[in-house]
């Protein structure tokens, strides 16, 4: 999120699931260098409970393109800017409670949305893959209003828009995600995984601490919103042995707040 200036997620490296990956330098053309974060599909034995983001339309895709259209909007009218902004005392003393959604998809410049959208196009896909749709848009949503909820409370009469929030909420996701699956993914992977989603998190807030345009309480808000969600309603992957080929498979088993249970049953010889 940013106080009407440009906000910057800047990306560290992530570590997928094969032991001997490496993985090149990469340039998120927000002028920063860093690793590719999240790199090569972390679990790719999904099997049921609908497509984590392969193939099709992704969700990631559709909300990079809401935001776009968002923005085209804020060009030819700009009092949208203004009508849908964070700023608490709206939210509390007049009743607009939908400012705590509404910055989500809103930006205060060109620089603004192509760097959030750079960013989310790093996260979002590997996020989306491993959550599928519903859970990710879920946890995109709800991180992103938990980042305005925190800055309101800190900041109430700083107006703020911007994806970033919602972004910090795919990071805080993807490092639940590794938390709870560490014995899937491998107990090096996991933490250094989990080692590059704390990079990340303390170079953005130094970073944000150095321009007064950056709303760090939002990307907070985000990102222990998104890891909340996550460990919540998020994939718990176990390995299992089919009992009819001694072969190993992998389950999804959360079921929390009424999710359906995903994952692959054992079949029959």
């Amino acid at each position: 999120m940013m106080a009407l200036g440009a906000a910057h997620v800047m990306m560290m490296a992530s570590d997928d699931d094969d032991a001997d990956s490496s993985q090149p330098e990469s340039t998120l053309r927000g002028g920063y260098r860093r690793r590719s974060v999240f790199g090569r599909r972390p679990v790719q034995r999904r099997q049921a409970g609908g497509s984590g983001g392969q193939g099709g339309i992704t969700a990631t895709n559709v909300l990079l393109a809401l935001n776009a259209i968002v923005y085209l909007f804020q060009m030819r009218y700009p009092a949208i800017t203004k009508a849908g902004w964070k700023m608490a005392p709206a939210i509390t003393q007049q009743g607009q409670w939908y400012r705590l959604l509404t910055p989500i998809v809103l930006h205060g410049s060109f620089t603004h949305l192509a760097v959030n959208s750079m960013s989310f196009s790093s996260v979002g896909p590997v996020v989306e893959r491993v959550m599928g749709k519903a859970k990710f848009v879920t946890v995109y949503t709800l991180a992103g209003i938990a980042g305005n909820v925190l800055s309101c409370i800190v900041n109430p009469r700083t107006p703020s828009v911007g994806a970033s929030g919602a972004i910090f909420g795919m990071v805080g996701a993807w490092g639940a995600f590794c938390l709870m699956n560490e014995t899937v993914l491998g107990r090096n992977n996991s933490q250094r995984a989990l080692r590059n989603v704390a990079q990340t998190v303390m170079i953005n807030v130094v970073y944000g601490m150095g321009s007064s345009q950056i709303d760090n309480m939002g990307h907070l808000g985000g990102f222990l919103g998104g890891a909340a969600m996550t460990f919540l309603i998020g994939p718990r992957f176990k390995r299992r042995l089919n009992p009819y080929t001694g072969q190993p498979y992998i389950v999804d088993e959360s079921f929390k707040l009424g999710w359906p249970r995903l994952g692959e049953s054992p079949p029959a010889p």
